[in-house]
């Protein structure tokens, strides 16, 4: 439930990139989950997908680090370095994350249980390794 009506013509505006194919309306993602980095805009949940995608991954998260604002992956599991190294080499270079942080678990919010981003540098972490 919202508290506010939809727009005029019944659409309510979220400012979220989205196209038509057809007669559907197809979500790409949130505008909340890119981040501005060396003056590209990294979608984030594209770096989360490729890093869980990796063998010995359960699950990745990336964002800015809090003390060099630089961007870091936090990874639950211990991918291999060849498969990390691979990945990097196929990622735009302004893409590529500058700190890969290992943690035991991502910080979740209550109900649905999506990670809380903001909250990645309170994680517990078991190893950090610079990756560019």
């Amino acid at each position: 439930m919202v508290d506010q009506a939809p727009a005029d013509d019944g659409w309510f505006r979220t400012g979220d990139p989205g196209r038509a194919e057809g007669d559907e309306l197809v979500f790409i993602e949130r505008m909340g989950e890119s981040v501005r980095m060396r003056g590209e805009y990294v979608p984030l949940s594209y770096l989360d997908s490729m890093f869980a995608n990796l063998e010995g991954v359960q699950e990745a998260s990336a964002w800015t680090t809090e003390d060099t604002a630089e961007l870091a992956v936090y990874v639950v599991g211990d991918p291999d370095p060849s498969a990390v190294s691979q990945l990097l080499d196929d990622l735009p270079r302004f893409m590529r994350p500058a700190w890969m942080i290992q943690t035991d678990a991502l910080p979740r919010g209550p109900g649905v249980g999506k990670v809380q981003r903001r909250r990645l540098g309170e994680a517990e972490e078991l190893a950090r390794r610079p990756l560019v």
